[in-house]
C-alpha cells in the first residue's frame, strides 16, 4: 500500500505541468485568442478622403516631384534673396631698402540685395517654370482621380452592403416560406414539388449573398488599396459609416447649372493649367520686345563715413538687373579709401 502511493505521487508530479509550463501555455492561449480577434475601423467618406490624401501613393509620389521642382524654382530664384558676406584679407610686401616691410590687412563685411530686375525672361526660369506648373497640375489631377475613386469604392461598399441586407430580409422570407410547405406537405396538402422549389428559392438566395459577400470583401480590399492602407489594415476591419446620395439631376435649375458651371471654371485644373500656360507664352512674347531696348549699365558710389554705397545696373543679354552693394570696414589697415565722406561717384556706359 506504501509503495502504491508512492507510484501515484511520482506520477502526478510527472503529469503535473510546472509553473513556467502554465505561463507559457497562458501566453499562447492569450495571443491565440487574440488572433481571432479583428480591431475596427470605422471610417467616413471624409475621413477616407483625407487618409487618401495622406497615404495613397500615387499622391504621395507626385507630390514629392512637384516639391522637388518647386525646389529647383525657388533655387533659381534665390539670387533675389539679400546676400550677406564676411572677407578678410592679408598682404604684406617687402622692398630692399630699409624698413621695407609693408602689411595692409582687413576684414569687411558685404551685404548685397536686388532691387528690381527687368527684361526677357531667362531660358532657365521658363524652363522651371514650365516643369513646376506640369508637375503641380500631374499632382492636382491625381488628387481629384484618387477623391473620385475614394468616392466610387465607397458608395459601392455601401451599396453592396444594402443589397446584402436587403436579400437577407428576403432569405428570411423564403426560409419561412419554405418551413410552412413543409407543414403543408405534412399535413397532405402541397405536392413534393412545391417544397423542393421552396427550398431552391432558399439555396438561390443563399448563394446569392455568398457571392455578395465576397464582392462586398473585393471592394472593401480595393478602397484600402485607393486610400494606402491595404497593408496595415484587413477588410475585414473596415467599417464605413454614411448613407448614399439621392437626388435627381432634372430638379437642377438653370441657374444651378450655370452656378456649377462657373464653378468648374474656376476649380478645374486642366484650365487653371491652360490659363498659365498662356500667361507664360505672352510674357514670353513680350520679352522679345526687348530687342529694341538699347544696351546700357550704369553704377552710383556715395561714402558715409566708413560705409560705402553702391547702386549698379548690370546686363545680362536682354535681362536687366538693378542691384544695391554695401561696404563695410570691421577692420583695416593702410588702406586708401576710394571716396571720401559725402563724395559722389556716377558712371553711365
Amino acid at each position: 500500500m506504501h509503495r502504491l502511493s508512492q507510484d501515484t505521487r511520482r506520477k502526478s508530479r510527472l503529469l503535473s505541468p510546472s509553473f513556467p509550463t502554465l505561463r507559457a501555455l497562458l501566453f499562447v492561449g492569450t495571443i491565440l485568442s487574440l488572433h481571432g480577434i479583428a480591431i475596427s475601423e470605422t471610417l467616413t467618406l471624409e475621413q477616407c478622403v483625407e487618409v487618401a490624401l495622406r497615404k495613397n501613393r500615387d499622391i504621395l509620389a507626385v507630390r514629392e516631384r512637384m516639391i522637388e521642382k518647386k525646389g529647383a524654382l525657388i533655387s533659381d530664384r534665390s539670387e533675389r534673396l539679400p546676400q550677406i558676406s564676411v572677407e578678410s584679407s592679408y598682404d604684406r610686401e617687402y622692398y630692399d631698402t630699409e624698413d621695407s616691410t609693408w602689411t595692409d590687412y582687413s576684414s569687411h563685411l558685404r551685404a548685397s540685395q536686388e532691387l528690381f530686375r527687368y527684361g526677357q525672361t531667362p531660358s532657365q526660369t521658363f524652363t522651371l517654370r514650365q516643369e513646376y506648373r506640369k508637375a503641380r497640375y500631374d499632382y492636382l489631377k491625381t488628387m481629384e482621380q484618387a477623391i473620385s475613386d475614394v468616392r466610387k469604392a465607397f458608395f459601392s461598399v455601401l451599396l453592396t452592403e444594402e443589397e446584402i441586407a436587403a436579400r437577407g430580409e428576403m432569405l428570411m422570407e423564403f426560409e419561412e416560406k419554405y418551413n410552412r410547405m413543409k407543414q403543408r406537405y405534412e399535413a397532405g396538402k402541397v405536392r413534393p414539388i412545391d417544397v423542393k422549389e421552396a427550398k431552391l428559392e432558399v439555396l438561390d438566395e443563399r448563394l446569392r449573398i455568398n457571392d455578395l459577400k465576397r464582392n462586398l470583401r473585393s471592394q472593401k480590399s480595393n478602397l484600402l488599396k485607393v486610400i494606402g492602407m491595404l497593408g496595415a489594415w484587413t477588410p475585414d476591419q473596415l467599417q464605413l459609416v454614411g448613407s448614399i446620395p439621392e437626388g435627381d439631376f432634372k430638379e437642377v435649375s438653370e441657374d444651378s447649372l450655370k452656378a456649377m458651371v462657373q464653378k468648374a471654371l474656376e476649380n478645374r485644373a486642366e484650365i487653371a493649367e491652360l490659363a498659365s500656360a498662356v500667361e507664360e507664352q505672352r510674357k514670353q512674347l513680350h520679352g522679345t520686345y526687348w530687342g529694341w531696348f538699347p544696351n546700357l549699365t550704369g553704377t552710383a558710389s556715395y561714402r558715409h563715413e566708413r560705409t560705402e554705397f553702391n547702386l549698379q545696373i548690370t546686363q545680362t543679354g536682354k535681362l536687366w538687373r538693378s542691384a544695391l552693394f554695401i561696404d563695410h570696414p570691421l577692420y583695416e589697415k593702410h588702406s586708401d579709401p576710394l571716396l571720401r565722406d559725402g563724395d559722389w561717384r556716377v558712371g553711365l556706359a
